[in-house]
């Protein structure tokens, strides 16, 4: 409980520093109400003036998302090895996207792991796709079925979509209408 109060304190105010302090890696210093003012720009060029600014700004937020990591991993990296299922889900998204750190589907599987163990819905839910692909494992749909199904009994609704047509389909589990019918169901129920 408290580790997840030091990431608040610590990686959020960080991506804030970064966003209002920063130039954008084009060069320019742009303050926010140039960002924002696009009322400024003529009729004629407004578009043009619309789609760099949506390229500067969309610049800032990969220099703040990449800074950002930067300054969390190692915190992140603690925090894992500590046992913090949320700073463990953390890092394989990390490894998976290649965010701060070299692209490790490997890495990936196993911070994956180390936090589905603990319960982490989003964990399980990842694992589960990585299995289900064969990212970073040999594919295996029975392993990915399983974690689907901690995911979805937690109400994650892509794991129960998912879920559901594996049972239609018979892939990982024992083909089954009825139970393919309740977890079909049960997404829809969730997106409502």
């Amino acid at each position: 409980m408290q580790i997840k109060f030091v990431q608040l304190i610590i990686f959020y105010p960080v991506l804030l520093i970064l966003l209002i302090g920063n130039p954008c890696c084009f060069g320019k210093n742009i303050s926010q109400k140039q960002l924002l003012d696009h009322r400024a720009a003529p009729e004629i060029n407004k578009r043009r003036k619309n789609d760099e600014k949506l390229k500067e700004i969309h610049c800032i937020k990969k220099k703040i998302i990449t800074d950002g990591i930067n300054i969390a991993l190692p915190i992140y990296k603690k925090m894992a090895v500590d046992g913090d299922d949320l700073a463990q889900y953390s890092l394989g998204m990390f490894y998976l996207k290649g965010y701060g750190v070299e692209q490790d589907f490997d890495q990936a599987v196993i911070w994956f792991y180390n936090a589905a163990k603990q319960g982490h819905v989003a964990a399980q839910y990842s694992l589960a796709r990585c299995y289900q692909k064969g990212i970073g494992v040999k594919k295996n749909h029975r392993a990915a079925a399983k974690l689907f199904e901690q995911a979805a009994n937690q109400g994650h609704r892509h794991s129960q979509q998912i879920l559901g047509r594996y049972y239609q389909q018979g892939l990982g589990v024992e083909k089954n209408p009825e139970l393919a019918e309740y977890w079909l169901n049960k997404s829809a129920e969730n997106t409502k």
